[in-house]
């Protein structure tokens, strides 16, 4: 699991964290690091190796990551509670956290992660990715212009 019950120490309180995850505490801190995981590796796992990373623990973890997955997870945590009980600043970095893993994810910014690999099987075609490099991949259909007259 990329991001434990600790790791929310610096967001929260733990005894507040506990009143909320009381009902079942280790599956609940399972289950939101479950969609965490989720999240970031259908996002970020378009142009970055994100499955190597949600697999690292401890100080191996990348810091900028680990930041947004907690934004995410105190959103999720906090979807326990009634709405009135959600503070505005858990919705902002949720929504904030969102916001950046679109633009990560459409290239207009990098991480410090390796590039995803190639698909086993494609022919390392510009159309396909490839395990060299970082940011943007050329998405499309069309064939490459020859700029030829």
């Amino acid at each position: 699991m990329y991001v434990n019950k600790t790791d929310y120490a610096g967001r929260i309180s733990i005894s507040l964290l506990d009143i909320l995850i009381a009902e079942n505490p280790g599956q609940i801190i399972a289950d939101t690091g479950k969609e965490i995981e989720d999240i970031i590796l259908t996002t970020v796992g378009v142009l970055y190796d994100a499955a190597a990373e949600l697999s690292k623990t401890g100080n191996a973890r990348n810091g900028y990551i680990l930041n947004l997955a907690k934004s995410i997870g105190m959103y999720l945590i906090y979807q326990r509670a009634d709405d009135e009980q959600v503070p505005d600043k858990v919705i902002k970095n949720y929504d904030d956290a969102m916001e950046t893993l679109e633009k990560i994810s459409n290239g207009k910014i990098s991480l410090s992660l390796p590039p995803k690999p190639a698909d086993p099987g494609t022919g390392g075609d510009s159309e396909s990715p490839t395990p060299g490099g970082t940011g943007l991949r050329r998405m499309g259909s069309a064939p490459k212009r020859t700029h030829q007259i």
